[in-house]
């Protein structure tokens, strides 16, 4: 570079947006994704409230069931509790994202059960 010539520089690609950006609802986004979005969102809306922010303690696993489904109320303490041993597959006494997803998949499957049951 002579002559205080400047070079052009190499353009960069747009940045994308974040996970956590991407995570959340909008209006411009498909049903399935404002839907995948929300259980994230809901996740991390419990999770950290009583220590590891990316776990569900019993005490935030219980308030998510309690709030977030309308089953939740009618549960019973040792319902709940058995839910929680049954979610924590590797025993750490949390729910992590994972365990959170297993338990979303296997509610998605009693729902679809269901659902086919009135058709």
């Amino acid at each position: 570079m002579r002559g205080g010539a400047v070079q052009p520089q190499p353009s960069l690609p747009a940045p994308r947006s974040c996970p956590a950006q991407a995570a959340q609802p909008t209006a411009m986004a498909a049903p399935l994704d404002q839907a995948i979005g929300l259980l994230v969102a809901t996740f991390h809306k419990y999770s950290g409230k009583e220590g590891d922010k990316n776990t569900l303690s019993k005490g935030e696993l219980k308030e998510l069931i309690q709030k977030e489904l309308t089953i939740g109320p009618k549960l019973k303490d040792a319902e709940i509790a058995g839910l929680m041993d049954d979610l924590d597959r590797n025993k750490d006494q949390e729910v992590n994202f994972q365990e959170y997803v297993t338990f979303l998949g296997a509610l998605a499957m009693i729902y679809n059960d269901a659902l086919l049951q009135y058709k």
